[in-house]
């Protein structure tokens, strides 16, 4: 089994350059695309051992996909995300 990936271990004021910390953005190693998927997607998040989630959405995307995307993380007991809108 791989070992899990720990940012800390490359991302941290031990090994940094002149005290510099690079963000981290720790994401799934998936791509998943399907019709209806955006219903899953709480159930899909939920792998990631995580209750907050952040959504990157447009203005118009965050209109259409509002409940669906709510509904989702309900079902999988994930807190409503934040938003950002792009």
């Amino acid at each position: 089994m791989p070992k899990k990936f720990n940012s800390q271990e490359v991302f941290s004021s031990e090994v940094s350059y002149n005290g510099i910390i690079s963000k981290v953005l720790n994401s799934p190693q998936k791509y998943i695309q399907s019709p209806g998927a955006l219903h899953n997607l709480g159930n899909y998040l939920k792998l990631l051992e995580s209750k907050h989630a952040a959504v990157l959405i447009t203005p118009g995307g965050d209109k259409r996909y509002d409940q669906i995307l709510s509904d989702s993380f309900k079902r999988a007991g994930i807190d409503d995300p934040y938003c950002f809108s792009g």
